[in-house]
């Protein structure tokens, strides 16, 4: 996991055992939330739950990011329709990521860090 640790960072898209709000574990993509220059070993980090599973058009809170069936032609390695939700927040043991992914293009995550914000403010 030492390789993974340097390779995990602000807008990186991990895969991770989340629960749901009724408490079901589940295998799905997250985004780191925690700030690069914050990752260090053996501390939790900051993710955001990626959703899979929404309806047309996506409810408030939920944030599309870019997807490709085939996960190397985009951006965030996700190979699905899915979005980022602002109140699926958690705090995860960074050996808790079974895998990596790719990255959340800068002018989404600077959306997302608003949306979190102005929720926040409310």
């Amino acid at each position: 996991m030492a390789e993974q640790r340097t390779a995990l960072r602000l807008g990186r898209v991990v895969w991770v055992v989340l629960a749901d709000k009724n408490g079901n574990l589940k295998r799905r993509p997250a985004l780191i939330l925690t700030a690069t220059s914050e990752i260090h070993a053996g501390e939790k980090i900051a993710v955001m739950a990626i959703s899979t599973s929404y309806p047309e058009p996506p409810p408030p809170g939920y944030i599309e990011l870019p997807w490709h069936s085939d996960r190397r032609r985009s951006p965030t390695g996700l190979p699905s329709r899915c979005a980022a939700v602002l109140h699926w927040v958690r705090f995860i043991e960074q050996d808790e990521i079974d895998e990596l992914a790719g990255d959340v293009p800068p002018r989404i995550m600077i959306d997302i860090h608003a949306r979190l914000r102005e929720e926040a403010a409310e």
